[in-house]
């Protein structure tokens, strides 16, 4: 056992022995872990509160090219929500659990990198599930539709336009992008 762990362990026991609810021995690693895991996390977010800029900013440029190019404003869109999955969902859970800078960063590196979306929306939804217990498969969007299903249609209509050069009408991208309001998720 490390000094480090031996102090904690020693200040877990002598607040438990001063409160009557008497923490059991087993848990007291667990909650310094818990503890440790949503300082950093919060650290992350108050060292990175920009992180949404880019999927704000792609978001209000496909509302701008809307009506020039459809083709675009999907383009734009899906580049909206890839960035907020991996910038403002993933990297900041990687780096939470992980304790060492240096690997977080590394981790999240290649995490980032991988540029299939159904393997990093299944890390993530994984992960978010196993942390806070929240199905985001279940999740719709107000367009009433599983978030999952509209990620997996936008990443079709984009596909189909970088590879094999589509367009797509208005019609096609005005129900991906939230017009006077930011896009409400509801739980099914």
């Amino acid at each position: 056992m490390s000094d480090y762990e031996s102090i904690m362990n020693d200040a877990m026991y002598d607040n438990a022995y001063e409160d009557d609810s008497r923490i059991p021995h087993e848990s007291w690693e667990e909650e310094i872990i818990d503890d440790f895991i949503e300082d950093v996390t919060l650290s992350f977010f108050e060292n990175n509160n920009d992180m949404l800029l880019i999927s704000y900013t792609s978001r209000d440029e496909a509302k701008k090219v809307i009506d020039i190019s459809p083709s675009s404003a999907i383009l734009l869109t899906y580049t909206a929500i890839e960035t907020a999955i991996k910038l403002a969902i993933l990297k900041p859970m990687i780096c939470g659990m992980t304790h060492n800078e240096k690997m977080a960063n590394l981790i999240v590196k290649k995490l980032i990198n991988i540029s299939n979306v159904d393997a990093y929306t299944k890390i993530t939804f994984d992960l978010v599930y196993e942390l806070i217990k929240l199905n985001l498969s279940d999740v719709k969007t107000d367009n009433d539709i599983l978030i999952t299903k509209e990620i997996e249609g936008l990443a079709k209509k984009r596909n189909n336009i970088i590879h094999s050069g589509k367009l797509y009408a208005e019609s096609d991208a005005l129900y991906i992008i939230p017009q006077e309001k930011q896009t409400i998720f509801k739980k099914v």
